[in-house]
């Protein structure tokens, strides 16, 4: 691994990698009918995978390429493992991750920072050598938790932190934020 100014580069998945508003849309449904259909989850989502195949934000593999070349990646979402590793499985990227962390598969939920936190102990990364990239609060707050970097993309939503540590447009300018 070549030097780098991120050791660690954590990535969030619906609207930074993936673009699909597919969580929220299922999320927003199961409130409205009292947290019901949630227990079908695999057979409504198979049956959304039919008609809808996951896509991925321009650049995506790309950068994650160049990036596993100098630092270790994490991808760490709150969806559902089932969906995500149908997903990554598709786009055929499992690979492009040192670390897949899913909500449902360690029971923890971001902002929560204990199996980041672990993952830094176990390679000796401290908080200053790590980079979330993500779209959300979840993600802003992670990184906060950690006491690591944040890197917020608006490729696909707009929300701003006041002290965000970085602002990106498209996955291409976070070559740049790295080096």
């Amino acid at each position: 691994m070549t030097s780098n100014k991120f050791k660690m580069i954590v990535f969030d998945w619906d609207a930074t990698l993936y673009a699909s508003s597919f969580f929220e849309v299922f999320d927003s449904a199961n409130k409205q009918v009292s947290n019901k259909f949630a227990s079908h989850f695999a057979k409504i989502y198979d049956a959304y995978f039919k008609v809808h195949k996951p896509k991925l934000v321009r650049g995506a593999k790309e950068v994650l390429s160049e990036l596993r070349k100098k630092s270790i990646i994490v991808l760490y979402s709150n969806t559902r493992e089932y969906r995500l590793r149908k997903e990554l499985a598709y786009l055929k990227i499992t690979n492009l991750f040192d670390y897949i962390i899913t909500g449902s598969g360690y029971n923890v939920y971001k902002p929560d920072a204990s199996v980041i936190i672990e993952i830094m102990r176990q390679n000796n990364i401290k908080p200053e050598e790590v980079l979330v990239v993500g779209n959300s609060a979840n993600d802003y707050n992670l990184a906060k938790n950690i006491g690591a970097k944040i890197c917020i993309t608006h490729e696909i939503t707009n929300y701003t932190f006041d002290d965000a540590d970085y602002y990106i447009n498209n996955l291409y300018e976070l070559l740049k934020v790295v080096q």
